[in-house]
């Protein structure tokens, strides 16, 4: 199903709009998946090896990224309402032009992630800037 892109996807996500997908511990640096554009919401990524995929404009509220590995990966415009990313390594990722709601880097890895003009709270902006994350306005 999440070879088949974004639109069959997102097509099944609103069938089955109370399935909770869970990922954990998948390799999806090694599947080549592109997630770009996708409903992740309320889906579950612990411990997924997430380096250098595309999840650009996807939604990623409520998802579950405890321990990822997000290596250089693209999160350019992605809209993330709660998620978590305790213990995610955000390195190297771009999350720029982000919509980072309610979304706590608190306790990931940041360092060197883009979060150019990315929509988040002054607080969570002056975190992310003290921890070593990329920050132009």
């Amino acid at each position: 199903m999440l070879r088949a892109g974004a639109p069959s996807w997102n097509a099944w996500r609103k069938e089955n709009p109370k399935a909770r997908p869970f990922f954990n511990f998948w390799d999806f640096k090694a599947l080549g998946i592109d997630f770009s554009d996708m409903n992740l919401r309320h889906v579950s990524f612990f411990n997924a090896e997430l380096s250098g995929v595309n999840l650009s404009g996807a939604d990623i509220s409520y998802a579950d990224f405890r321990y990822a590995k997000l290596l250089h990966a693209d999160m350019r415009y992605v809209v993330a309402d709660y998620p978590t990313f305790w213990l995610a390594d955000l390195t190297y990722a771009d999350m720029s032009h982000a919509k980072l709601l309610n979304c706590n880097l608190e306790d990931a890895l940041i360092h060197k992630l883009r979060l150019v003009n990315a929509e988040m709270t002054n607080s969570a902006r002056q975190l992310a800037k003290q921890r070593g994350a990329i920050i132009e306005e």
